[in-house]
Order: C-alpha cells, then sequence, then structure tokens
C-alpha cells in the first residue's frame, strides 16, 4: 500500500510585540526605528532563525498558525512591556517573521486561527490582519476539525490557565471533547492540538492523542508574579507527520533564555578575607 504523507507545523503563541516575545531583529516602523531590547530577544531570534534552517528540511506541507500572534495593546501592564503601542507596527512585525518562514518552506496551504481577545484585540483582528498580508485561509476562533484522509484533527487555540500538574488541562480537553462527541455528534478527532498554555506536552490514550505546542515567549513578569518557578515557558514548536494512519509528533525545543544572575560582592571562601572587603566596602 502507498501512503500519502504530509507534515503540519503548528505555530502559536509568538506574542510578537511584547518585550518578552519574539521581535525581528531589523524591523523599522514608518514612525521610528523599533529595535530589539533585551538578550532574551535576540536569542529567541535565534531560535527562529534555526527553527526555519530545521524544518526547510522536512518539507512541511501544511502551517497552522494557532493563535496569539501579537501581545495586544497590553492593557494590564499599561502597555509597559509593549515594543511598540502600535498595534500596526505588532501586525508588520510579526508578518515579516511570518513571511521569513513561509517562503523559505514554501507550505502547500497555510491556516490561521484566532487567538485570546486579550491579544488580538477585539473581533481577532490581528490575526485577519495578518493572513490578510501573508496569504492563506482564516478560519477563525477554534476549534476546528481539519481533515487529513481518514486522519482528524481538531485545533483550537485553547483556554485557561496552566495546572500544576500540566496534564490535567489535557485530561480535560480531552473528556469535554469525549462529551461533545457522545452528546451531540460534534468533534469526531482522534487528534487534538493546542497552544496557549505556553508548555511542550504530549498525552496518548488508546483512542485520544492529545499534543500541546509550545510557545515563542521568554517567562513573563505576570508569570514571575503568580509562580516564577511553575510558570516557565517551553520555548519551540510542534509538528505532526501524517502518514496513512500513523501520526507522529515532533517537538522543536529550545532552552529558556536565562534568566538574570544577581552576583554577591564580599563573598569568600576565608572568613577573615570576607570581613576585610565588607570593611572596605563603600556605601
Amino acid at each position: 500500500m502507498n501512503l500519502t504523507r504530509h507534515r503540519v507545523l503548528f505555530i502559536n503563541d509568538m506574542h510578537t510585540g511584547s518585550v518578552w516575545g519574539l521581535w525581528p531583529e531589523n524591523y523599522e516602523a514608518d514612525h521610528e526605528r523599533v529595535v530589539v531590547s533585551s538578550s532574551s530577544q535576540k536569542l529567541l531570534y535565534k531560535y527562529w532563525l534555526d527553527l526555519i534552517k530545521k524544518v526547510a528540511r522536512r518539507k512541511i506541507d501544511t502551517v497552522i498558525f494557532n493563535g496569539d500572534n501579537v501581545d495586544g495593546p497590553g492593557y494590564s501592564a499599561r502597555g509597559r512591556e509593549q515594543m511598540s503601542p502600535d498595534m500596526m507596527d505588532q501586525v508588520l512585525a510579526a508578518t515579516q517573521l511570518i513571511e521569513m518562514l513561509t517562503e523559505r518552506i514554501d507550505p502547500s496551504e497555510v491556516f490561521w486561527l484566532s487567538g485570546t481577545d486579550y491579544h488580538s484585540a477585539a473581533q481577532q483582528d490581528a490575526e485577519r490582519e495578518i493572513a490578510s498580508i501573508v496569504g492563506g485561509k482564516y478560519v477563525g476562533l477554534g476549534p476546528h476539525d481539519f481533515m487529513f484522509g481518514d486522519i482528524t484533527v481538531n485545533v483550537a487555540h485553547g483556554t485557561g490557565a496552566t495546572y500544576w500538574y500540566k496534564g490535567t488541562k489535557m485530561d480535560k480537553t480531552g473528556f469535554s471533547m469525549m462529551l461533545g462527541m457522545a452528546e451531540e455528534g460534534l468533534y469526531s478527532a482522534r487528534h487534538i492540538v493546542r497552544g496557549h498554555y505556553h508548555f511542550e506536552g504530549y498525552l496518548h490514550f488508546r483512542h485520544r492523542d492529545m499534543y500541546v505546542s509550545p510557545c515563542w515567549q521568554a517567562q513573563t513578569a505576570y508569570m514571575r508574579k503568580k509562580d516564577g518557578l511553575k510558570m516557565v515557558p517551553d520555548i519551540g514548536t510542534l509538528e505532526l507527520t501524517i502518514e496513512g494512519e500513523d501520526v507522529t509528533p515532533r517537538f522543536y525545543g529550545y532552552p529558556h533564555p536565562p534568566r538574570p544572575k544577581v552576583e554577591v560582592r564580599g563573598y569568600s571562601i576565608h572568613p577573615d578575607e570576607a570581613k576585610k572587603k565588607r570593611r572596605k566596602q563603600k556605601w
């Protein structure tokens, strides 16, 4: 039997526009030059270039952009953590990054799903706007069943927050899918893909496979305030290879940008020497 192999790349949670998110190195707005502001952004951009190089060798057939391509106005932080308060700057910067990817891998189809209202602005204008520039089909708010022959993959950006045990969110999503299938005959997919949670995840059961695609945003001030140890994002993306009845996940993962360290002056393994340094310290 000849099997048709189809590779799908999922890109979500770029959060372009956030000082913690992915931003092109040489973006220049009409009104000013908006440059990369931090070492973490420079590292994320380096990762992005590496991802493009790797997936270009994989012959990607379909790309699904699964929401939160931009970070939005940043109302909660009053815009203090935005690269630019201009939403069009964020859209055009994200477009520049995305076109770097799509032009290199040249997929047969590109689809766009909406992210959250908070990041994409009301009525999900950002994803629709980017799709109109880059091309592809904007399908709006998920979940949507994507049909790959006999394989159905259910895709949505996601809802809710990260749990202490990360599999809990995936389990709840799978259980909700089974209820929707049993009660209304909706969403018959065996494979479920979500973004939004900023971690990499995969759960396999006999009749259900659930994947969470990681993100392109470093740990934000909000995450550190909630729990700096627990809420550490996974950087990267997800690829699914569909071949006949087999679906194989492949994660592209990158180390989280390092957090700043605080060097304590005057420390010595010799107590007497440490006392001398403390006496010399200027206040």
